[in-house]
């Protein structure tokens, strides 16, 4: 994420980042290495990216950010993230205490098969505003230790999980 003025937020993977408009599509063109864990099935698919697809990638973000950095589809190798990916598999709520349906319900949403029923991210923005103002005690989240929330383990692909 980069941060603009006026604290403008902007979704950005270094290899593929321009500014498009919703309607845009854009298309890799040069081989090299992808962030798999992060992107859409008609990405890994098709090398396809709209903002559709940075929607999914949104999704996986909010996941990171409530597991304060896991590792995406822990336990998993690239192939069978990419399998799993297109078959419909999505992550499941992550295991901390804090993660309410209403956010995994938003990360779900982003993780539509069908592009078309994912939402938009002013959608997801007025959605969060809305989560974020009715979470009662938000604040205990950062305040908390880490060893006293969850335990870190680093698989053999060296990932935290």
């Amino acid at each position: 994420m980069l941060l603009g003025r006026d604290k403008v937020c902007k979704i950005a993977d270094f290899g593929l980042a321009r500014s498009v408009n919703d309607y845009d599509i854009y298309e890799q063109k040069t081989r090299g290495a992808m962030p798999l864990r992060w992107m859409a099935p008609e990405s890994i698919s098709m090398n396809i990216f709209t903002t559709k697809s940075d929607v999914w990638s949104f999704g996986v973000l909010l996941w990171e950010i409530i597991t304060q950095g896991s590792t995406p589809y822990p336990g998993l190798s690239a192939s069978q993230v990419i399998k799993n990916v297109a078959k419909g598999n999505i992550m499941t709520i992550p295991p901390v205490t804090w993660c309410s349906q209403d956010y995994y319900a938003l990360m779900k949403s982003c993780w539509s098969l069908n592009p078309s029923k994912r939402p938009t991210f002013m959608q997801i923005k007025s959605k969060l505003s809305l989560m974020i103002s009715t979470t009662k005690n938000f604040e205990h989240i950062i305040d908390q230790k880490l060893a006293s929330y969850c335990n870190i383990i680093h698989s053999s692909l060296g990932e935290k999980v």
